[in-house]
This record gives C-alpha cells, sequence and structure tokens, in this order.
C-alpha cells in the first residue's frame, strides 16, 4: 500500500513538472499567456505574435530611439503579423514596453500579459500602449483604432483620458485619425505623443455637419453638404464647397512627387485635381487609367493617365497634338498607357 502511494506521488510530481516547465517555455518563447483575462477583452482580436532574434532587435531598437545604443542581451523584439514592433521586447523571463522616453518599463504581470492590437496590450493590472503604461477598467478596456480606446469611465487618446467629451456619441472616424461627438471633432495632431486638436463645429471655417461627417479615403471627408481635404491639423486644407456628396469619389492619383501626391476627383457635375476644377473636363466620362514613370531611376515623379470621351490627361492637364486638339483617347487604356496615352 505505502508503495502504491509512493507511486502515485511520483507520477503527480512529474506530470506537475511537466507542466511548470510547459509554461516557462511558454513564456520564453513570447507566447502570450492569457488565462487571466483572455475572455474579458472585448471587441478586440489578438494578431499572431513571434518573437526575432537578438541582432533583429537591436537594429529595430536603434531606429525607434535613434541613440545607437545596443538592447540589453538576450532581448527579443515582437514580430507581430510579420511586422517587427520595437516597442515591445521580451527577454526570456519578462515583457518589456518601450516608452516614447526609450526607457525600457518592465510589465508588471508578464504570465497575464496580452497584446491586443495597433501597439495595445493589457495585464491583470494596466494597460500599454507603444507610448505609455496607464490604469484602465481591464475588465471593459476596447481598442477602438491606433489612438483611442476606452472603458467604461473614459475615452483615452495614447492613453490619456479625453476630458468632457460627450461619451453617448462619442466615435471614432473610420480612417482612425479622428474622432467626434456631437459637439466636436478630435484630430489627431501631426507628430507622435501630441494631444489631439480639438475642434468644436461652430469655430470651422465651414461648420462641418457632425452627424454625417464621415471618412471617404485618405485625407478626404465628407457630410451632407461638403467635401474636405483634411490632414492633421486644425481646420481643414481645402473645402469642396457646392459638390454633389452623393457622387463625389475620389479616383486616382493625378500627379507625385516622391510621397507628396494629388488626386483625381470627381461629382456628377465636375472634376477635380487635387484642389483645382479641370475645366472642360466631361465629368460623365471621365476615368483613371493609371500611372507612368516621368523619371526612371531618378526622383519619383509620378503621371496619372485619365481620359474622358474627348481628351487624355496628364498631370490634370490636357495632351494636345501639334495644332493644339485632344490626343484621341481611343487607344489609352491601362493595358496601353506608354503607348496609347503618352505622346511627348
Amino acid at each position: 500500500m505505502t508503495m502504491d502511494i509512493s507511486k502515485h506521488i511520483t507520477i503527480f510530481l512529474i506530470i506537475f513538472s511537466i507542466a511548470l516547465t510547459s509554461l516557462m517555455i511558454g513564456v520564453y518563447l513570447g507566447t502570450i499567456i492569457s488565462n487571466t483575462n483572455q475572455n474579458i477583452i472585448n471587441n478586440t482580436t489578438n494578431d499572431e505574435v513571434g518573437l526575432t532574434d537578438t541582432s533583429i532587435a537591436n537594429t529595430e531598437f536603434k531606429k525607434y530611439c535613434r541613440n545607437g545604443e545596443d538592447v540589453p542581451e538576450n532581448f527579443k523584439v515582437y514580430d507581430i503579423e510579420g511586422k517587427v514592433v520595437p516597442y515591445l521586447m521580451n527577454d526570456g523571463n519578462f515583457v518589456y514596453n518601450i516608452g516614447n522616453d526609450c526607457e525600457i518599463k518592465k510589465i508588471i504581470d508578464a504570465a497575464s500579459y496580452e497584446y491586443i492590437t495597433n501597439g495595445y496590450g493589457v495585464d491583470k493590472n494596466s494597460a500599454y500602449s507603444y507610448i505609455n503604461n496607464f490604469e484602465v477598467d481591464i475588465a471593459t478596456f476596447e481598442v477602438l483604432s491606433r489612438y483611442w480606446t476606452k472603458d467604461q469611465n473614459n475615452f483615452y487618446h495614447n492613453g490619456n483620458i479625453i476630458e468632457n467629451i460627450d461619451r453617448d456619441t462619442f466615435e471614432v472616424v473610420e480612417s482612425g485619425n479622428m474622432a467626434k461627438d456631437k459637439n466636436n471633432l478630435y484630430i489627431e495632431q501631426a507628430g507622435y505623443y501630441k494631444e489631439p486638436l480639438i475642434l468644436n463645429a461652430s469655430e470651422a471655417t465651414t461648420n462641418p455637419d457632425l452627424d454625417t461627417f464621415t471618412h471617404l479615403q485618405g485625407n478626404y471627408y465628407i457630410d451632407k453638404n461638403n467635401a474636405y481635404l483634411w490632414s492633421q491639423s486644425k481646420q481643414p486644407t481645402h473645402i469642396y464647397e457646392e459638390v454633389d456628396t452623393a457622387t463625389f469619389e475620389i479616383l486616382g492619383t493625378c500627379r507625385c512627387v516622391e510621397k507628396s501626391c494629388s488626386s483625381y476627383i470627381k461629382d456628377k457635375n465636375n472634376v477635380y485635381c487635387y484642389k483645382s476644377v479641370m475645366v472642360d473636363a466631361d465629368a460623365q466620362s471621365f476615368e483613371f487609367i493609371g500611372l507612368y514613370d516621368e523619371n526612371p531611376g531618378g526622383l519619383p515623379v509620378t503621371a496619372g493617365i485619365a481620359k474622358d470621351k474627348t481628351c487624355i490627361y496628364r498631370n490634370g492637364e490636357k495632351t494636345l497634338d501639334a495644332n493644339g486638339k485632344c490626343v484621341s483617347p481611343i487607344n489609352c487604356t491601362e493595358d496601353n498607357i506608354e503607348e496609347g496615352c503618352i505622346f511627348e
């Protein structure tokens, strides 16, 4: 009988040892161990997570912090859905969050740490972003976009509480760079770690209709009255007034110099290249064809090619023959840009 009890105890100890070893290996490999809070993160999705080697960690850390230092020995950075995340590291025992001051901060409870999305993660005590650590109600914490999160008590911008919002109507505009409630637009500023710009609708150059204000594409937004070219600034770069908002659409690139690009746009009445109406362009038949490299091997300069029923357009300008008349667009197609659309 004594031998049977000893045998059972031995088997139990072996099983316990294997389980404990598996848990430790799980932490070492950067597996997200989320038994504490796996089922309490609402409306969020864990991305596929892995770890890079130390040499990659060094390279990415130097890019992120730009101070020329190496990461501590045995540190690895996280690889999330194929993208290296230099502000999230693991040394085999603990998870670390790298703040905007490049300070390496140990996550308090590594065993319950769970990466969520958009640079945010939680453990059983706190939330962590690519900028800072902040206290939230873990059970109701939700990531809305890269800049905006919430719990049952507050809405947060980069981990900082947004004051004096209307909770019932607050929502993130689809692009993620803006949010709104019934009174204000909240605009992400250019540059990292800044507070959002708050624009009361009555202060705008042309009052946006907040009920219908929504993201269209890129830096373009629309409401029931106007369309807006709006970057990370308090006032829009340009307002397209008296447009037909039901048919207003972004077609494609009009012109690019390096990364600075403008777009072809149209509604049922007009065609635009960036802010300017393209006089005489036929809105009904106007279509975007494709892109043409105007400076192969040099500074990237790209022309947007388009056409309507009578003319070809390059960089928003008509393509004319020697007599000053439009070159026929009949052979100008996406598959035949160089021969059918380009005439020097």
